[in-house]
């Protein structure tokens, strides 16, 4: 999923509102682009950070997109797990400001560099 290399093997996980799903970029690069390229995605019924965190875990996710808050969720359920998601490559954020403080969060707390787009 990173860099347009992801493989079959990938598996995504866009917690935005699927039926968005043909809007910008982020929402493809989410949902769409793993599908074009025969990856996976992972979709959450609920939004619960602890339990999205597990999912994205037990799954191997290799990319996450969300906007901010999710972002930030997702961050903190690292530190309160004690761990880092292993396999994840990539994390996107925006369609909305971005804290500033929130590359640091997640740099420190998952280990990534938060990438931010504008569609």
């Amino acid at each position: 999923m990173d860099g347009g290399s992801g493989s079959s093997t990938d598996r995504s996980a866009h917690l935005g509102d699927v039926r968005h799903a043909e809007g910008g970029t982020a929402q493809q690069r989410g949902n769409l682009l793993p599908l074009y390229l025969g990856a996976e995605v992972i979709l959450a019924d609920t939004w619960d950070p602890d339990a999205v965190f597990s999912l994205l875990a037990e799954h191997g996710a290799v990319y996450f997109a969300g906007p901010p808050s999710f972002v930030q969720a997702i961050a903190d359920a690292a530190y309160r797990a004690g761990h880092k998601l292993p396999r994840m490559r990539g994390i996107v954020t925006g369609a909305t400001t971005v804290p500033a403080h929130l590359a640091d969060e997640v740099r420190n707390k998952l280990g990534l560099t938060l990438e931010t787009q504008w569609e």
